[in-house]
């Protein structure tokens, strides 16, 4: 393994990476403008910062997901007016809302190769999730709990394993399993 790498750039919040199959990969940022930035490596060299617009809600940061399936990669944010919103990073169009309420950062993955499924913390401070697919978003569903913080996100072929910090400053993660129909969670647990 090689050590760290400086990658350049001003950034405003914590990074987010998506994996692009083989050697690639994106990271995506909130530079010092409030925009996402975003960062490739083709496997082979690091591409020159390029700026993707938006205006993110300070203190919160991208996150992203690649559709294998369809060739699509995905940024999830949340703008000033603290909704969610989705863009196509590799592709045209601008941002997109797709609803919800949050203060914290959102966490994307990909629950198959062509959905992906959206999380955050809402207002109330529970986590929530929306489906995502070519059709759009299904709405935002409850998936209770108490978390202080934005949630983190990854997932295996249909199933997703959210993570937040818990109001005792425990890590809690809640296990969904996603098919065509309704997604069935576990409820959230402790570590």
């Amino acid at each position: 393994t090689g050590g760290w790498d400086p990658l350049g750039g001003r950034l405003t919040s914590k990074p987010g990476v998506a994996s692009l199959g083989g050697a690639a990969y994106a990271v995506f940022v909130r530079g010092t403008d409030g925009a996402v930035w975003e960062r490739v490596f083709n496997g082979l060299k690091w591409l020159a910062w390029t700026r993707l617009g938006g205006q993110l809600l300070a203190g919160t940061g991208p996150a992203a997901a690649y559709l294998s399936g369809v060739g699509k990669l995905w940024i999830a944010v949340v703008g000033t007016n603290h909704q969610v919103y989705l863009k196509l990073a590799n592709g045209s169009g601008g941002f997109f809302s797709i609803g919800g309420q949050t203060t914290a950062d959102p966490a994307l993955t990909a629950v198959s190769p062509t959905t992906l499924a959206v999380f955050c913390r809402g207002t109330d401070n529970a986590g929530y999730y929306s489906r995502y697919t070519t059709a759009g978003a299904t709405g935002w569903r409850s998936l209770g709990g108490k978390l202080t913080t934005g949630v983190t996100a990854t997932s295996s072929p249909s199933t997703s394993y959210t993570f937040g910090l818990g109001t005792n400053i425990s890590v809690f993660g809640d296990t969904g399993t996603w098919s065509s129909s309704s997604p069935s969670f576990s409820g959230w647990k402790g570590f």
